[in-house]
């Protein structure tokens, strides 16, 4: 995973994989990217998808 950093200096951990138009995922309050890891994989050969890790 690569890391970037908010605003306010918080690390935000996300993976971007595929290639195409891009496609961010947005799971639910308690999601992760490994939970979203399964549609990405699917959607990767037509877009660039990003999950990410909610803070916290």
């Amino acid at each position: 995973m690569d890391r970037t950093l908010s605003a306010d200096s918080t690390p935000i951990a996300y993976r971007s994989r595929g290639e195409g138009p891009p496609l961010v995922l947005v799971g639910g309050a308690l999601g992760t990217a490994a939970a979203d890891a399964p549609l990405a994989a699917l959607l990767a050969p037509r877009f660039t998808v990003v999950t990410y890790d909610r803070r916290g």
